[in-house]
C-alpha cells in the first residue's frame, strides 16, 4: 500500500493518541497485554517501524473503552 499524505496524517494522529493512552501504563508488556499483541510489536509501534492500521486502531479503542474512530481524531 502506498502511503499517501492522508494516510501519513492519520498514522501520526493515531500514534500521538496511542502515546497519550499508554502514559498510565508502566511497561511495554503491560501495554501489549492491554491491546493483546506481543511486546515486540509494541516496540515496533513506539519506534515507528510499524504503523497503527485500522484493525489495530479498533483493537486499541476497544481495549481502552473508546468509541470507534477515536484514535484517528485529534484530541
Amino acid at each position: 500500500m502506498k502511503l499517501t499524505p492522508k494516510i501519513l496524517k492519520e498514522q501520526e494522529i493515531r500514534f500521538q493518541n496511542f502515546i497519550a493512552l499508554i502514559k498510565k501504563l508502566k511497561s511495554k508488556v503491560e501495554i501489549a497485554n492491554t491491546i493483546n499483541v506481543h511486546p515486540s510489536y509494541v516496540t515496533h509501534i513506539l519506534s515507528k517501524k510499524r504503523g497503527i492500521g485500522s484493525y489495530l486502531a479498533k483493537r486499541i479503542e476497544k481495549s481502552f473503552n473508546k468509541h470507534v474512530g477515536w484514535l484517528t481524531q485529534k484530541h
